[in-house]
């Protein structure tokens, strides 16, 4: 609920208790194990939490070192009693087991990951992305600079919750269409856009984005790191000419942007770049 934890009777749909807690943000991440929540917020702390219809009861808490300026929390992982965190290019490893044994260790490691490679196979995939969703106000922000219309078909690439889908049918009255590999993502968008009353105006189909047909859009809107944007070059430059390509925050290898749009969210506090192209795209010589 906009960052505010909540337990709810699956029965009726009803609040059993709702707790707002400090830093609460509705892109905080949670999971569940061992009948305790563990709640990463993207401010920076993570706590402990009783799983529990009987209240809201925080058994622990601490602040997570260094973080670097990101859009999101990526969702904690737990395997083997170690909590693992990633954080932009480093994972921090906690151990959370109750019992330890002599020569394991409470203390944190901080470990260099590797830059998502391309592979190598025939047929061109990519490493698939962690979900962070876009905010609301930069959804917004690319949906105006794309001068999205009503006559305008809107594809998502990696639709995630369906925010930007949902947003372009709601706010323009267009047809807008996601693509995401993420049957639960699916569902959950699904459900969004029946919420919002825009169903009919939404399609999301469970699907890998590198082979979606893209020849009836007239806007993509884009939130992938550069190497998925490098293996969509040859499906956008199958777009209509004239059709409108945005992306946020990451530009597409070795292609001139027609304009760049920096501004600064209240929502996150942080800086956002949105980039748009025309098809057919041009290339950048100077970032080849």
């Amino acid at each position: 609920f906009g960052g505010v934890p909540a337990c709810l009777d699956l029965n009726t749909g009803q609040a059993v208790w709702q707790k707002r807690i400090a830093e609460g943000s509705e892109r905080d991440s949670w999971v569940l194990a061992d009948g305790q929540l563990y709640l990463r917020q993207v401010r920076g702390s993570m706590r402990l939490i009783d799983a529990s219809p009987a209240g809201f009861v925080e058994k622990s808490s601490f602040r997570l070192p260094d973080l670097s300026p990101s859009n999101g929390a990526t969702m904690p992982v737990i395997a083997g009693g170690q909590l693992y965190i990633r954080d932009d290019d480093r994972l921090l490893c906690y151990d959370v087991r109750q019992t330890r044994s002599k020569d394991s260790s409470a203390t944190k490691e901080k470990i260099k990951l590797a830059a998502p490679t391309v592979g190598t196979s025939q047929q061109l995939r990519v490493v698939r992305s962690v979900f962070v969703p876009t905010p609301h106000a930069v959804v917004t922000k690319m949906l105006e600079l794309a001068d999205v219309k009503q006559s305008d078909v809107v594809y998502d690439l990696g639709s995630g919750d369906g925010r930007i889908v949902i947003a372009a049918a709601k706010q323009y009255g267009c047809r807008a269409v996601g693509f995401e590999i993420d049957a639960q993502l699916v569902l959950l968008s699904q459900a969004s856009a029946q919420e919002a009353g825009c169903e009919k105006l939404v399609t999301v189909h469970q699907s890998d984005m590198l082979t979606a047909d893209l020849q009836e859009a007239d806007v993509v809107t884009l939130y992938l790191v550069p190497d998925q944007l490098a293996a969509l070059v040859p499906q956008l430059q199958k777009l209509k000419p004239g059709a409108r390509v945005v992306s946020h925050q990451f530009d597409i290898p070795g292609v001139k942007p027609e304009k760049t749009l920096k501004f600064v969210s209240q929502e996150t506090g942080a800086e956002h770049t949105i980039y748009l192209w025309t098809i057919p795209l041009k290339s950048d010589p100077q970032k080849e």
